[in-house]
């Protein structure tokens, strides 16, 4: 289990950044936006040692490359989303207990979209964000704030 979640959450974000550098660098412009977790950031992993490491990493790669290559015009940044209805946590939501516990834990009283991140997103990806690098952005309906 270890291997296979760094394999996919950290090592498929370094391929996906080695492999769309170059591409950036010869349009001496570009926007990397990673998906970081509040376990990254936190101790809300508990049981989760695999997942919290690889999104605590990914995130320190994410502010490794934002420094390595600003020069070229190219910027790094990090979203947080807090609990997000999504199909990969549907059978959590199932379960009453485990459904009130996540919902406790979230300030704003519900659980996050996708439609939530959209914003950030196409501000991160967008020239309006032109001065933020090695940033991370929680969205995340003050679960980290905890």
């Amino acid at each position: 289990m270890w291997n296979r979640t760094l394999a996919v959450n950290l090592t498929g974000a370094f391929l996906t950044i080695k492999h769309t550098i170059p591409l950036l660098r010869a349009a001496a412009n570009g926007s990397l936006i990673l998906c970081g977790s509040p376990t990254g950031l936190t101790m809300s992993g508990g049981g989760y040692a695999a997942y919290s490491a690889s999104k605590a990493g990914m995130m320190s790669l994410a502010r490794t490359v934002a420094a390595d290559y600003a020069a070229d015009g190219i910027r790094a940044n990090i979203i947080v989303p807090g609990t997000t209805r999504t199909p990969l946590i549907a059978a959590l939501l199932e379960d009453p207990a485990r459904r009130a516990a996540l919902l406790a834990g979230t300030p704003i009283g519900r659980l996050g979209t996708s439609e939530d991140l959209t914003g950030i997103a196409v501000y991160l990806a967008s020239d309006e964000s032109r001065y933020a690098t090695a940033a991370t952005f929680t969205v995340d309906g003050g679960l980290t704030q905890r």
